[in-house]
């Protein structure tokens, strides 16, 4: 009978495992007769989340020792705090964002799964705090078409921290939104960068949660 050691990895929910020390007979007449004999998981690394109040519902934050890799605006959850650098540094600047402190980011972003998909990504960047533009216009300073910008937006897994809020339709409506409750969101997004923009404080009523409505 000869027996060899195998490796192999694949990937969990949040963690990435390393499985080894596979004893395994190569000429076992069936697939039970060649089962493992004995497996030993250890974690490689870890996911991390925080999740923080806002007007406009529990923004949580995913993302590990490198980069993040999620941001998303759900209706409920409870507060976490959260350890890697990376996922604190962004609840801080989300933080300021809200109370108006803070006009840009300065985060690291897990990069898009394509070079394409990463120069609309950084398109919607460029378009300035309290500034809004249309999709085709996007599209023409992209090099690239409305649709693919409507595409962009939607998927885009950074609301808020890639502006995807400011992209509208060409005769100035909304225009829609995947993040928190779409259109809602959208203006309530707006609304609080254009307030600021013009040097004004939002009063408490406009800070109201969006959920209390």
């Amino acid at each position: 009978m000869h027996r060899r050691k195998i490796g192999k990895t694949h990937e969990t929910t949040g963690f990435l495992w390393s499985a080894f020390d596979f004893d395994i007979d190569l000429h076992a007449a069936s697939p039970l007769e060649r089962a493992p004999a004995a497996r030993h998981i250890v974690p490689m690394y870890a996911r991390d989340i925080a999740r923080i109040a806002t007007p406009v519902g529990i923004i949580a934050v995913e993302g590990d020792a490198s980069a993040i890799h999620a941001i998303r605006i759900e209706a409920s959850g409870s507060a976490i705090i959260g350890s890697a650098e990376p996922v604190l540094r962004a609840i801080a600047q989300l933080e300021q964002w809200f109370a108006g402190d803070r006009v840009t980011f300065d985060l690291p972003l897990a990069s898009a799964a394509t070079p394409r998909g990463q120069a609309l990504r950084d398109a919607m960047v460029a378009i300035g705090y309290g500034e809004t533009c249309s999709y085709g216009a996007l599209a023409h300073s992209a090099i690239s078409s409305a649709r693919a910008i409507g595409q962009a937006c939607a998927r885009n897994p950074f609301p808020i921290v890639v502006p995807c809020h400011r992209v509208l339709n060409a005769d100035g409506r909304l225009g829609a939104y995947s993040a928190g409750q779409g259109s809602i969101t959208k203006r309530w997004l707006l609304d609080h960068e254009q307030r600021y923009a013009a040097g004004r404080a939002i009063t408490a009523p406009l800070q109201r949660d969006l959920f209390s409505r």
